[in-house]
């Protein structure tokens, strides 16, 4: 499943926009394509940030008053999603081209036809080769459908109940598998704690051995055991 999040006001836009995502999706991959539709106002960007949705990518009109700003507050929340933007041809590019944003693909309005499935097929394929046989993602099958979760969002991975659990800031998504399997195939950026528990070092705010815990950002707490206080203890953060 690859998750999307369109914000664009002009309908003409977005029907085309869609249109051509769908079928390129069809084209050049087995996923399912969801969208999520959004205006981005603060109000709406509000209520996203608190449901906090599993977006690969987002679609953006910035011609909009205040669109950039909410679309800073989404990135910051998205920091591995690949965003396209929709400008303006009369926007001074030195208002969008922020480092906060760090846009992979732009589109100018008036935009259709040739230029507009060329840019979007681009977009999608380079999205597709980053994240080709897992990448920086990590592809699972759960009861939402195929999700490719970037890694740096994942807090830990449990197993527990015969499951596997991975643990993003709002969400959690279950799958079978083995965690020592899933060990080999996550980057190094993953350490193991406990024989139920792999940990983002990247996400780490302290190791408390005297305790056996870990804090990581946000106040999850995860298990240290006893054969894995060596090799955490080794751990240079």
């Amino acid at each position: 499943m690859i998750s999307a999040l369109v914000c664009v006001s002009d309908d003409r836009l977005k029907r085309e926009l869609l249109r051509i995502f769908r079928e390129q999706t069809a084209d050049l991959t087995e996923d399912d394509l969801r969208f999520t539709d959004c205006a981005l106002t603060p109000e709406e960007c509000d209520n996203l940030l608190r449901e906090k949705p599993l977006l690969d990518m987002i679609v953006c009109d910035i011609t909009e008053e205040g669109a950039l700003d909410c679309l800073e507050r989404l990135r910051e929340e998205y920091a591995a999603a690949s965003i396209l933007l929709v400008a303006g041809r009369e926007q001074s590019p030195l208002s969008y081209l922020r480092p906060r944003i760090r846009a992979s693909s732009l589109l100018l309005k008036p935009c259709g036809g040739a230029l507009l499935r060329a840019v979007t097929e681009e977009f999608l394929r380079s999205w597709l080769e980053e994240h080709a046989g897992g990448g920086g993602s990590l592809v699972i099958k759960s009861e939402d459908g195929r999700l490719n979760i970037p890694c740096r969002r994942i807090y830990y991975v449990e197993a527990r109940e015969k499951k596997l659990y991975v643990r993003l800031k709002g969400e959690e998504y279950s799958f079978y598998g083995s965690l020592d399997r899933l060990q080999e195939e996550l980057p190094e950026s993953f350490v193991r704690s406990h024989r139920s528990f792999l940990v983002n070092k990247g996400l780490i705010e302290k190791i408390r051995l005297s305790e056996q815990l870990i804090e990581l950002r946000d106040g999850f707490v995860v298990p240290i055991s006893r054969s894995c206080r060596a090799k955490l203890r080794e751990l240079k953060l």
